[in-house]
C-alpha cells in the first residue's frame, strides 16, 4: 500500500461514512500526459470510452488532455461536459435505427458514427455526417490465419464489406475509415497489427480512402511498457497521414483502483471466519476481482476468512482470503474495522448500483 493510500485510509478512522470505490488521481493524470505525448509523436488519437468510468470528474480531466470520447448512445453523450470544442465524439451504437444524429452536435464537438449493417447504411444516407464502418474482428483474424481455432465469434461488425463499401465510395469526403474492436479475447500487439494490416488491405481492395483506423480498446493487456513499441510497429505498416485511434479506458485505471468497506458483523464456524461488510460485490464490484490488502502483522498465524457483502444474496461474496490473526486477538477483524481491497476494475464504477436496500458505493479519489 502506497504512503498516500495509507494516509487516506488512516484518515477514514475519523470520517468514515459509506463504502467507496477509490482511485489514484495522481497516477491517472500522469498516464494521461503520457498518452498525450505518444499521440502527438505517432499521430494517434486516444479517446476516453464513456462506458468505462461513469463520473463527471473523469470526463473533465480526460477531456482536457485526450482527443475526445467514445460513446454508444445519446445518454452517454448527454452526460459529457459542455462545451467539447473541437473534441471528437465517436459513436458506435449497435441499436442505431436512423435517429437524428444532429443530437450529437450540440456541444461544439466533431462527430462521427460507425455503422455495421446494411439497414444502418440505408438510414444514414439521409444524414450528412461523417461515418466509418465497423469490421468484424473475428473475421479479420480468421482471414489472416485460417488455421486459427475459433471457439467464439464476435457479434459486432460487418463480415462482408462489399455492400457497405458502396456507401463509402459514394461519399469519400465523409468516410473516415474503419473501426475494429476486439472484445472476445485478450488483445496482444500481434492482434492489433493484424487488424491494421487487414484494414489497409480492405481499403486497397475497395479503393477507399483511409483517413483513420480506430483499433478500439483492450490496451490494458498490452500495458504502457509495450505501448510505444506497438505504435512504432504500427507506423511501419500504416502511412503517417492515417490517424490511429484507440480507446484508453481500462489502460488508464489498471492497478490504481481500490475499494473499502466497514466490518458490520462476523462469526466463526468449522470452515473459518465469515465477515460481512457494508461493501457489496453484487452492488459495487461488478467486473472486479477484488484482492484483499492484508493488515500489517507480526503474527505467524493465518486464518481463512470469507468476506461477504450486506445483501441477502447468497452469491454476494468478495472472496476467501488468508488473514493474519493479530497477536493476542481471537478474531482477525473486529466490528467497525475498515477493510481495503485492490485490483478494482474501473468498469465497476459504471455498474455501481443499489439492490436490496444497499445504496451505491461512493466514488472517491486520492
Amino acid at each position: 500500500m502506497s504512503d498516500r493510500l495509507s494516509q487516506f485510509i488512516h484518515h477514514l478512522d475519523h470520517v468514515y461514512e459509506e463504502p467507496a470505490l477509490l482511485f489514484d488521481l495522481t497516477i491517472l493524470k500522469e498516464r494521461l500526459q503520457l498518452l498525450r505525448e505518444l499521440g502527438d509523436r505517432y499521430n494517434c488519437h486516444f479517446l476516453m470510452p464513456v462506458k468505462a468510468f461513469r463520473h463527471p470528474l473523469v470526463y473533465q480531466i480526460t477531456g482536457e488532455v485526450l482527443w475526445g470520447f467514445d460513446i454508444s448512445n445519446y445518454n452517454e453523450y448527454a452526460g459529457l461536459p459542455t462545451p467539447l470544442t473541437n473534441k471528437l465524439v465517436s459513436l458506435t451504437d449497435p441499436a442505431f435505427d436512423g435517429y437524428d444524429l444532429k443530437l450529437f452536435l450540440t456541444k461544439q464537438n466533431n462527430f462521427r458514427i460507425y455503422i455495421e449493417t446494411l439497414s444502418q447504411a440505408k438510414k444514414l444516407q439521409f444524414q450528412q455526417v461523417d461515418f466509418g464502418i465497423r469490421l468484424n474482428s473475428s473475421c479479420l483474424l480468421n482471414r489472416e490465419d485460417g488455421d486459427r481455432p475459433s471457439d467464439s465469434y464476435s457479434r459486432f461488425g460487418i463480415s462482408n464489406l462489399t455492400e457497405l463499401a458502396k456507401l463509402a465510395q459514394s461519399a469519400p469526403d465523409r468516410f473516415v475509415g474503419f473501426h475494429i474492436h476486439h472484445g472476445l479475447h485478450e488483445n496482444s500487439p500481434d492482434t492489433i497489427l493484424t487488424f491494421a494490416r487487414q484494414a489497409i488491405a480492405l481499403a486497397d481492395r475497395f479503393q477507399l480512402p483511409l483517413p483513420s483506423i480506430d483499433l478500439g480498446g483492450g490496451l490494458a493487456e498490452i500495458g504502457f511498457l509495450q505501448l510505444e513499441s506497438l505504435l512504432i510497429e504500427l507506423r511501419r505498416l500504416v502511412r503517417l497521414p492515417t490517424v490511429l485511434i484507440f480507446e484508453a479506458g481500462k489502460l488508464l485505471f489498471e492497478d490504481i483502483g481500490f475499494a473499502y468497506g466497514k466490518v458490520k458483523s462476523l462469526q466463526c464456524d468449522r470452515r473459518g471466519w465469515m465477515v460481512t461488510l457494508d461493501l457489496s460485490k453484487s452492488c459495487h464490484l461488478r467486473w472486479s476481482q477484488p484482492q484483499l490488502i492484508v493488515p500489517d502483522s507480526t503474527s505467524a498465524t493465518q486464518v481463512p476468512v470469507s468476506i461477504y457483502g450486506a445483501t441477502c444474496n447468497e452469491g454476494d461474496r468478495l472472496g476467501e482470503f488468508l488473514v493474519p490473526l493479530p497477536n493476542g486477538k481471537e478474531s482477525p477483524y473486529q466490528e467497525g474495522d475498515i477493510v481495503v481491497f485492490k485490483n478494482i476494475n474501473c468498469y465497476s464504477v459504471s455498474w455501481n448500483t443499489s439492490f436490496n436496500g444497499i445504496k451505491p458505493a461512493e466514488i472517491k479519489f486520492f
